[in-house]
């Protein structure tokens, strides 16, 4: 392990990359861009699984809009031929396995070619596969995945295949896993791509609508909507202000309210009676977050300087603060922009620091602001549940509180370990105590991530959770990566 940057300096440079002692500080600070063969390294000399540092770079570098770091998005030097071919032939055949390091590779590869040409029963076959692997995924393998696919939707050639993909699996009956697959509609710039996903918001499914919002606000963010578009969401934000919502539904609308243009949003504010409505969605936008600054920074700081102290261990050197982890684990909490969690989420998650945010974020869960709870499950969801599934389990079941119960479930069918016999048997007898369909489907969605063997015994309760069960039989569990070595996130 290196432990110095003189040293990592001359690492890098037996491997023939310039590199001395205050380039590394300036890739360090986020003032340049690193390099993909530094990322390389690093991930080497970390013990990191392959590409898991990569993906996370190049989703920052595609995500910052600097044309220096866009340009370091090309760096990534393909496998050779013989490689790529291997992968492909794999990831055409039913059974082999395809880890996420090699989909990444592979697109890379393909994106190396303004024209390439392969049979459509081909591209068909592989780009089903990996939509598919996508939805059943977490942390590293997820990740990987997902560069991957939107490595290949950036090329002309191979962005309709995945586009037709991604439309079979959202189009599949009874589909349970559509989150991770609308996301990809956002890097789409383009009619298209914008009407289908305005088309599913006005969905008659309730959870494909709610999916759907958070790629249509980041699509807004980025300027893809048209004012046509632009004036229905003003519309529609109008309604959803204007009655009783749920938080998880109040946090939504606040993310799409702030990112309209400003006439709209001007309009908008206008047309609020309920005078709290109108100073939190002023305040959410002045201040790009979902609670007041004063709570977001101080939580940020507690958690940020917890999670220190406990990385430091017995030792007698008291660290100084990190503003950066204090910042990540602010936004990953409450940045008003999904987009923008979700990034902070993975930051922090590819970080030493992930397994301890994790059990701080736990005691938050059970916060008496509703905002703070319900961020905090999602949190964990994020960062693996640093090694405290049991315990998310028994909270999950123990509150009374059915929006909190349904955050939980979500985090928990992103768990990086299989369910033991206990915790299954506590999901179990949770779906048939409720009459909630909502945590029903949470029950079946963990059950069919991480305990599959177990979807039976709750597949008679009623027609919803038969048909869920039925479609993650055909579908199949979790997907883990073996390179990954129990890597959490």
């Amino acid at each position: 392990m290196l432990r110095t940057r003189a040293e990592l300096a001359r690492r890098l440079r037996a491997e023939q990359i310039t590199a001395d002692v205050s380039r590394i500080s300036r890739w360090e600070s986020g003032n340049h861009a690193v390099p993909a063969p530094v990322t390389a390294l690093y991930e080497q000399e970390a013990d990191q699984p392959r590409a898991r540092l990569l993906a996370i770079s190049r989703l920052m570098a595609r995500s910052s809009g600097h044309l220096e770091e866009r340009a370091a998005l090309a760096e990534v030097p393909a496998p050779p031929a013989a490689e790529i071919d291997d992968i492909l032939d794999r990831a055409g055949r039913a059974g082999a396995r395809v880890n996420g390091a090699e989909w990444l590779s592979w697109a890379v590869a393909v994106s190396a070619f303004h024209h390439f040409y392969m049979p459509s029963p081909l591209w068909q076959a592989v780009c089903d596969r990996l939509v598919s692997e996508l939805a059943r995924t977490r942390g590293v393998a997820h990740h990987r995945r997902h560069e991957a696919c939107v490595t290949l939707l950036d090329h002309p050639v191979a962005q309709p295949h995945l586009l037709r993909a991604a439309g079979r699996w959202l189009t599949r009956r009874d589909v349970q896993v559509v989150t991770p697959v609308l996301s990809l509609l956002a890097e789409v710039d383009g009619p298209g791509a914008s009407d289908l996903v305005l088309k599913l918001l006005r969905s008659s499914s309730r959870r494909l609508r709610s999916g759907t919002l958070g790629v249509v606000t980041t699509k807004l963010a980025r300027g893809h909507l048209d004012h046509a578009a632009q004036h229905e969401l003003e519309a529609m934000c109008a309604r959803r202000l204007a009655r009783t919502t749920s938080t998880s539904e109040a946090l939504s609308t606040l993310d799409l309210a702030t990112h309209l243009p400003a006439a709209a949003f001007d309009r908008l504010v206008t047309a609020i009676r309920h005078v709290g409505t109108r100073e939190t969605v002023l305040r959410a936008r002045e201040q790009a977050s979902l609670v007041p600054l004063q709570l977001s920074r101080g939580i940020g700081k507690r958690v940020g300087w917890g999670a220190q102290v406990d990385t430091a261990g017995s030792t007698r050197t008291t660290p100084e603060p990190d503003l950066m982890l204090d910042r990540l684990v602010q936004e990953a909490l409450f940045h008003v922009h999904g987009w923008r969690r979700s990034l902070a989420g993975r930051t922090l998650g590819a970080s030493p620091y992930a397994a301890v945010v994790a059990e701080r974020a736990l005691s938050l869960t059970q916060d008496d602001n509703p905002v703070v709870g319900l961020r905090a499950w999602a949190l964990l969801g994020a960062l693996g549940h640093g090694g405290r599934t049991d315990e998310m389990v028994e909270r999950a079941c123990a509150t009374t509180v059915s929006e909190s119960q349904r955050e939980a479930l979500y985090a928990l069918s992103l768990s990086p370990r299989p369910l033991t016999a206990a915790e299954a048997d506590a999901l179990v007898a949770l779906a048939a105590g409720t009459s909630d369909p909502d945590v029903r489907y949470g029950v079946t969605l963990t059950l069919g991530m991480v305990a599959p063997q177990r979807l039976e015994e709750v597949a008679g309760l009623d027609r919803a959770s038969q048909r869920a069960a039925a479609w993650w039989r055909t579908t199949g569990p979790v997907l883990r990566d073996d390179d990954c070595n129990g890597s959490a996130a």
